[in-house]
């Protein structure tokens, strides 16, 4: 898939929620009716995906974001004893452990006390190279994150597992395919759909990989406990219907609801396996049609669905037992989807899917396009229903591809307030050539004592981080992309993205943020 070069296109993205008037007809979900609406524009997190990114090596240059706001305030990186300005030595006690307190001396010496709002970053800012980085995934537990890298070096695939604490400093790989003594099975072909079981404490991987017998890939569902010690593999697909491995930005997906783990992927006829991870067979969806990307999802009931967008246009729902439901989207010509995502929004059965979409190869000039549209969405029983929002004009080309989001609720916040944070990649004219940028978005919604009953309030908590922004250009404009967000209570983020390195080869960006919300108001 290859895309037109883009030239002189504002940048036009409006915020991910705002524009979602959450205009759902749950009664007619509660009773079994249902139906489709308007679109309405939006991004969602990064899921299973068949991506247009090309060949490793493009040179560029990264830029770290610095995270967070200060209130003015300077004196980051200074230490107990230093001097101010005027000459006063700095005591220890003006430095803090605390990211989300002002560290250091007003010029007389005397302690700041300013309280920075926003995300800040919390001591894990890290690079991995490689020679091309495909994809990288990310699970949240209690406690950390949980990663999965799919890259290639020296012509080899490689799948890593990482874990990244949610405090301290650290960042350590558990384990690759050829560490955990998988037995019979070939080279990796994805990145891996993580799940992580809460209570059993267990990490589930759904992974493409080869056969060592020459047979073809499929997908395997992998457990690993939290010592890092793998289960024997079990294979979740068959070998007849095989896995999609034309893409290595594709991966399988994984989901956890009501006790049970679900994982979904494209077979390599384009339909699509959902597996409840027992025994019996795969329920097969999207059956007669070549699907590139997917996300899963549940519906009040916590039954899974699917949403997945079929090459050369259509985006639809789809259950076992439920037929396609086609979704209305803002860029109706045909294309290829690169991505498509699924967010929970954190009220119970509502979720904001999204998608990426590029004109085909072989659009007329002019007409090429790549632009992520989303709608609020949910399932109940028999039925799914979309939102009544209208599409904008720069949904049809608003240059925003692969977005990761992360809508969470902290522990102690008022019912109905949730935080929304999202990596959103995007391409800027600049002086007449491309950029590659990636953005930290970082908003409030307050859905209301009576969440439905209006409109949402969002806020934004503090200005957009940019995290990376290097030069692009065709064939493949490939920069900072695909990221995935994560979150651990009480205010623990991680992000992390792919990118070309500022020399040769690829690297897998890793960061962690701590949410720093304003003090409340002294009485």
């Amino acid at each position: 898939m290859t895309r037109r070069r883009i030239q002189n296109l504002a940048f036009l993205a409006a915020p991910v929620l705002a524009s979602c008037s959450l205009l759902l007809d749950f009664d007619s979900l509660q009773e079994g009716t249902g139906g489709t609406g308007g679109t309405a524009p939006g991004t969602g997190g990064s899921s299973g995906s068949a991506g247009s990114g090309g060949s490793a090596g493009l040179a560029g240059t990264s830029t770290g974001g610095s995270g967070g706001s200060d209130a003015g305030f300077t004196g980051e990186g200074a230490t107990a004893g230093d001097l101010g300005s005027g000459g006063a030595a700095c005591p220890d006690e003006c430095f803090h452990d605390d990211p989300c307190l002002v560290s250091g001396c007003t010029p007389s010496g005397e302690c700041k006390n300013g309280h920075r709002t926003g995300l800040v970053l919390d001591g894990i800012d890290t690079t991995v190279a490689a020679d091309t980085h495909y994809r990288v995934t990310l699970a949240s537990a209690d406690d950390a994150f949980f990663l999965s890298s799919f890259a290639e070096n020296g012509g080899k695939k490689e799948l890593t597992f990482y874990r990244l604490g949610a405090t301290g400093d650290a960042f350590d790989a558990i384990g690759s395919l050829g560490g955990l003594n998988l037995g019979p099975v070939g080279d990796p072909l994805s990145a891996a759909g993580l799940v992580v079981e809460p209570g059993l404490g267990l990490i589930h991987a759904f992974v493409g990989l080869d056969d060592r017998m020459g047979m073809g890939g499929r997908v395997w569902h992998l457990v690993m406990d939290m010592s890092y010690q793998a289960k024997t593999p079990a294979p979740a697909g068959s070998l007849m219907d095989g896995y999609w491995s034309d893409s290595p930005y594709s991966h399988p997906v994984g989901l956890y609801a009501d006790g049970q783990v679900y994982g979904a992927w494209i077979n390599a006829d384009g339909s699509i396996s959902l597996s409840d991870s027992s025994l019996l067979p795969p329920a097969r969806l999207a059956d007669g049609v070549h699907a590139t990307t997917l996300s899963l999802f549940t519906s009040i009931d916590d039954q899974p669905h699917v949403l997945y967008g079929v090459y050369g246009g259509g985006v639809f729902i789809e259950r076992p037992g439920l037929g396609p439901l086609p979704v209305t989207e803002c860029q109706d010509a045909p294309g290829a989807y690169v991505s498509s995502s699924i967010t929970a929004t954190g009220l119970n059965g509502l979720w904001l899917g999204a998608w990426t979409k590029v004109s085909l190869g072989d659009a007329p000039e002019g007409e090429g396009f790549l632009t992520t549209n989303g709608r609020l969405l949910g399932c109940g029983k028999d039925a799914c229903s979309t939102d009544q929002e209208a599409c904008k004009p720069a949904d049809t080309n608003n240059l925003v591809r692969n977005p990761a989001t992360v809508v969470v609720h902290r522990p102690g916040d008022p019912t109905g307030l949730v935080e929304l944070v999202e990596a959103m990649p995007f391409i800027g004219a600049e002086g007449g050539g491309n950029q590659g940028n990636l953005m930290l978005l970082q908003q409030s919604i307050n859905y209301g004592q009576n969440p439905l009953m209006s409109p949402p309030v969002v806020e934004e908590i503090a200005p957009p981080i940019p995290l990376a922004t290097e030069d692009i250009g065709p064939p493949d404009y490939r920069g900072p992309d695909f990221p995935a967000v994560g979150f651990v209570p009480p205010d623990r983020f991680a992000v992390a993205w792919t990118q070309p390195a500022a020399t040769s080869g690829d690297e897998l960006r890793v960061q962690r943020y701590r949410m720093c919300l304003p003090p409340p108001p002294s009485r």
